[in-house]
């Protein structure tokens, strides 16, 4: 029994660590996740906090000084994976900016996790994107929404010139080294294409919030960039082409009334 509470404790140090001021664990966590929190709460480190359904608890000021101490990179880096299994940006949207911050920086503040390519895809897709939308439509936080899509565009399009610079330097190399390469340049590839689709579908959310602001010249001009990727990228007929036809067809409409 002493080892298993000594493991059970060192377990809700770790999760300390990995939380930050405030930790989620829906209903169905893992067991022993659950328990290691409500140990927290137990020595005093943590107290329990009813907000949602599932197990929130928030850490002692103290707790958090030290987790900040001893954890480095570890805990920013754990926080931004746990928000990205929690979705749902109505109930947590305080937990995701703070992910988003901790991603593209804030203010003067560098970024202060590294994603790869294909996390920070996932990450806007999951996290990014919906919190956007929801902060604009849910809560008319309409600054905040665009230049949050703004800051993900632009992210996109670095990572983008990086594959895509990696692309070209790989395709004049020799014919030996291509060969070699050559598992490692097809995942670069579909990386580069998810990147660039992504791309074009935050022009296209950013053109309809642009719509419901009446900003009808900027949307316009961020629609007609989505409609010539996604038609490189996919085809003049295909139905996400269309869609973002439809809605450049909205924005001229509406402008010509102006």
């Amino acid at each position: 029994m002493k080892g298993s509470g000594m493991h059970l404790f060192g377990e809700s140090l770790r999760t300390a660590f990995l939380c930050g001021t405030h930790c989620f664990l829906a209903p169905n966590g893992r067991k022993a996740e659950v328990e290691s929190a409500l140990l927290l709460v137990n020595l005093g480190l943590a107290r329990k906090a009813n907000r949602h359904p599932g197990c929130w608890i928030q850490f002692h000021p103290i707790t958090q000084l030290f987790g900040k101490i001893r954890g480095g990179l570890v805990p920013t880096t754990a926080a931004v994976n746990g928000v990205m299994r929690t979705g749902n940006p109505s109930v947590y949207s305080d937990h995701l900016w703070a992910s988003a911050f901790l991603v593209f920086g804030f203010k003067s503040e560098p970024p202060a996790v590294q994603l790869k390519a294909v996390d920070m895809v996932l990450f806007i897709k999951k996290t990014a994107l919906p919190l956007a939308v929801d902060s604009f439509m849910s809560f008319s936080r309409c600054g905040s929404a665009l230049e949050l899509l703004k800051v993900c565009t632009n992210v996109l399009e670095e990572v983008e010139k990086s594959y895509a610079s990696r692309m070209q330097d790989w395709s004049r190399g020799s014919l030996c080294w291509r060969k070699k390469l050559q598992p490692n340049h097809r995942v670069d590839e579909l990386v580069w294409q998810e990147v660039t689709l992504l791309k074009a579908t935050l022009l296209e959310t950013r053109a309809k919030l642009l719509l419901r602001g009446g900003l009808f010249d900027t949307g316009e001009e961020l629609c007609r960039t989505c409609i010539s990727i996604r038609t490189v990228m996919l085809g003049h007929g295909h139905a996400q082409t269309l869609a973002a036809q439809e809605t450049l067809a909205k924005l001229v409409r509406y402008r010509s009334k102006i």
